[in-house]
């Protein structure tokens, strides 16, 4: 039954990865830091990242080995430390994928976005898609995340930074007075805490969670352009 459970979640976390843009936008996003590995290395890198990812799902971030993501990577040691110098560094690298795959959406949103709610809709509405199809994976990388010491907290702050930067942009480009960058980090948090509110309690419906959704498209849109301003 487990080995069925992990199967699904690999298969779920393909399709969101292939909806988000899949390795090409991926790749396109990363490379533009810095392109150290040839595209057969990416493919590969890449591949065993997806392999790892229900191991963590199934076991928690602590009890796993780098023997039991070997294993499930289908690799030998060699092949995997040619990529991964430990654990984390799986776990560091899919949580920076997210986050390109993520940015990489907006990015793409924000040019087609006629309107400021537009955005708004569309990004809050990406975001609940993902906390619907991969809500585990989701809450095991932004608690990871938030702890300081955490290889992933780096990541966590550069996808905050870049989010702030392009709805500010986009704000301005629109011909509307964008706040003070601060509101947009609050705002994110405030998202992120409630949806970590919503993946501790499993009891929430489908319904619940879009009623959340709207609520946050309200405090947002209320936040960032007030009634009367």
């Amino acid at each position: 039954m487990a080995g069925a459970q992990g199967s699904d979640s690999l298969v779920i976390i393909r399709q969101v990865f292939e909806e988000l843009g899949g390795r090409k936008a991926l790749f396109r996003q990363q490379k533009t830091e810095a392109g150290i590995l040839s595209d057969q290395g990416e493919i590969a890198a890449t591949e065993i990242m997806l392999q790892c990812i229900p191991v963590f799902l199934g076991k928690g971030i602590e009890p796993v080995t780098v023997n039991d993501l070997i294993q499930a990577a289908g690799v030998s040691r060699r092949t995997f430390y040619k990529y991964y110098p430990s654990k984390m560094a799986v776990l560091a690298a899919t949580y920076r994928a997210g986050v390109d795959l993520m940015m990489g959406q907006l990015q793409m949103m924000a040019s087609e976005s006629a309107s400021l709610r537009e955005l708004v809709e569309r990004s809050v509405g990406l975001f609940f898609d993902c906390h619907r199809y991969i809500g585990p994976l989701l809450r095991l990388l932004e608690e990871e995340a938030m702890r300081s010491e955490s290889p992933l907290a780096v990541y966590r702050q550069q996808g905050y930074d870049a989010m702030v930067e392009l709805f500010h942009d986009k704000m301005l480009d629109l011909g509307l007075e964008a706040p003070d960058r601060m509101v947009f980090y609050t705002l994110i948090w405030a998202m992120e805490a409630a949806s970590l509110n919503l993946l501790k309690d499993t009891r929430h419906t489908r319904e619940e969670v879009n009623r959340v959704r709207e609520v946050v498209i309200r405090i947002v849109m209320n936040s960032l352009q007030p009634v009367g301003h």
